[in-house]
C-alpha cells in the first residue's frame, strides 16, 4: 500500500514537471517571433511615433521666453519694520517674545510681520513674502533690532 502511494505521488510531480517544461516551451516559442526578411536575432517590437506638437517646451517660460535663469527684483520691495526685541523665551512647548514691549508667539503678526518660528539665537519672520531673522539679545548682539 505504501509503495503505491509513493508511486503514485511521483507519478503526479513528473506528469506536473513535464507539463510546466511544456507549457513554458510554448510561451517562450512565441516570443521569439520575427520580421519578416529580418534576421532571427531581431525580434518583433511594436513602432512608437511621439509627437510634442501643441505640447509646451519644458525649458522655456510660462510667457513663452526662454528661461535665462535670471530673478526678477521687486520694484517696490519695502524695508522691514522696525522691531525691537526685548527678550525671548524659547525651550518650552510655547516660545514666546517679547517685540515692541508685546508678548508675542509663533504665528502671531506685530506691523505686518508674522513670526514663523522663536530660538535662542534669534526670530525668523515673514515679511511680504520674504523671511528675515531678527537676533534676539540672548545671541550677544547687544541691541536685538531687526537686521
Amino acid at each position: 500500500m505504501r509503495i503505491t502511494k509513493y508511486c503514485l505521488l511521483f507519478l503526479v510531480i513528473l506528469l506536473n514537471t513535464v507539463f510546466s517544461v511544456v507549457c513554458f516551451a510554448q510561451i517562450f516559442e512565441g516570443a521569439d517571433k520575427t520580421v519578416s526578411g529580418s534576421s532571427p536575432d531581431q525580434l518583433l517590437r511594436p513602432k512608437v511615433d511621439y509627437s510634442a506638437q501643441g505640447l509646451r517646451d519644458p525649458f522655456m517660460g510660462k510667457e513663452g521666453k526662454s528661461g535665462t535663469g535670471e530673478v526678477s527684483s521687486p520694484v517696490d520691495k519695502k524695508p522691514l519694520p522696525a522691531l525691537t526685541v526685548q527678550g525671548v523665551i524659547w525651550g518650552g512647548n510655547f516660545p514666546q517674545a517679547i517685540i515692541n514691549n508685546k508678548v508675542l508667539k509663533v504665528g502671531d503678526t506685530i506691523e505686518g510681520v508674522k513670526i514663523k518660528s522663536i530660538a535662542k539665537e534669534g526670530i525668523i519672520v515673514l515679511f511680504e513674502g520674504s523671511e528675515s531673522i531678527i537676533s534676539s539679545p540672548a545671541a550677544g548682539s547687544g541691541a536685538g533690532t531687526s537686521s
